[in-house]
């Protein structure tokens, strides 16, 4: 549920996304390592619930699944037993509201907190109204998957937010073709108990208007509120068109505490060549190893101010070889060894306080 990348944005996915599908695959038994290995998702992308992974990621993911275990509904699967907290603040938004119609005004409003691959609006007609949704990045598997698991989350949502009423729905409309596969049109029937269309001009979950007034039993004007305040600063955040620069010192940082990222690995992330990136960065007047120098003496500076780690594990942390090199890196960045510079900023803070 989300808005749709502009051509500065490169195309994203909140990571909490990319959790809920490490987590359901591993809880169904499914060998999820080798995939994220295949996917080059390293645990570091997975530390940050609220980090932004490139869509190309999730999407190699899925195609990933996809070789493995055929076509199954994985995006519709994964809906089921989705819970507000997987969406983090939107999550807890949608359970302080009063009415399902707020829910619905929470779901318009917060576009791109947690993906800028889509679009959620509303059509009202006479006696109901329909949420639409459209996915606008990514190849016909994803898309598919994609639009799969938002309606599904939005149907399971609505339906734990009203204890499991079942005369919620009054139609699901998908643009993706019909299944071939009987059992697959089955498990579509089971899992919306509802009219399923496909081959639909637009994705869609219609809904009787007179749905919109009924009250949920968790509503909380002023706790609605509080979250709506910290979701608008995520918005403003998301939403910033970040440049190539800033997205690629945030992949350094991620990526480097599983080893210094090579810059190819950096370009597949981002979609794009090495020659590509290398091109963009010195248009830009920067180039990648300046980045990762940046990435590296900011990362140094915290943990030698914030922390009590040695300086031999903050060398390993930022992925020098050897206690030395570090040493004489930083002595260049700076004039002064970690020790010193440790020392300096201490003192200057107790002048300061």
């Amino acid at each position: 549920m989300s808005s749709p990348p502009s051509s500065a944005a490169p195309a994203w996915v909140s990571a909490r996304h990319l959790q809920h599908i490490v987590s359901r695959g591993e809880a169904a038994g499914l060998a999820m390592q080798p995939l994220l290995d295949d996917a080059g998702i390293g645990p570091a992308l997975l530390a940050d619930p609220d980090g932004q992974v490139p869509m190309a990621t999730v999407e190699a993911l899925l195609a990933a699944l996809s070789q493995r275990h055929g076509h199954p509904l994985f995006g519709l699967r994964l809906a089921q037993d989705i819970q507000p907290a997987t969406l983090g603040v939107l999550g807890y938004i949608t359970q302080a509201s009063s009415t399902l119609g707020d829910v619905l005004e929470a779901l318009v409003r917060y576009n791109g907190l947690l993906s800028n691959i889509g679009h959620t609006s509303l059509r009202f007609a006479p006696g109901t109204v329909e949420v639409l949704w459209e996915c606008r990045a990514g190849g016909e598997i994803f898309r598919h998957q994609a639009t799969d698991y938002v309606l599904g989350i939005f149907v399971t949502l609505a339906r734990l937010l009203l204890n499991g009423q079942e005369d919620l729905l009054r139609a699901v409309n998908f643009s993706h073709a019909r299944p071939a596969d009987s059992a697959r049109i089955r498990e579509y029937a089971d899992f919306f108990r509802a009219p399923v269309y496909f081959a639909q001009p637009q994705s869609s979950v219609v809904l009787a208007v007179a749905a919109l007034r009924r009250k949920l039993p968790h509503g909380d004007a002023a706790l609605r509120e509080l979250m709506e305040v910290h979701a608008l600063q995520l918005l403003r955040l998301r939403t910033r068109e970040p440049s190539l620069v800033d997205a690629v010192r945030h992949l350094v940082e991620v990526m480097i505490m599983d080893g210094v990222p090579a810059k190819d690995a950096v370009a597949q992330q981002l979609g794009m060549s090495e020659r590509s990136l290398h091109r963009h960065l010195q248009e830009q007047g920067t180039s990648y190893r300046d980045i990762l120098d940046t990435a590296r003496l900011q990362m140094a500076h915290r943990c030698l101010c914030q922390t009590q780690e040695s300086v031999n594990h903050i060398a390993t942390l930022l992925g020098f070889s050897t206690h030395q090199a570090f040493l004489r890196w930083f002595r260049q960045c700076t004039g002064v060894t970690p020790g010193v510079y440790r020392q300096q900023q201490s003192s200057s803070e107790e002048k300061s306080s």
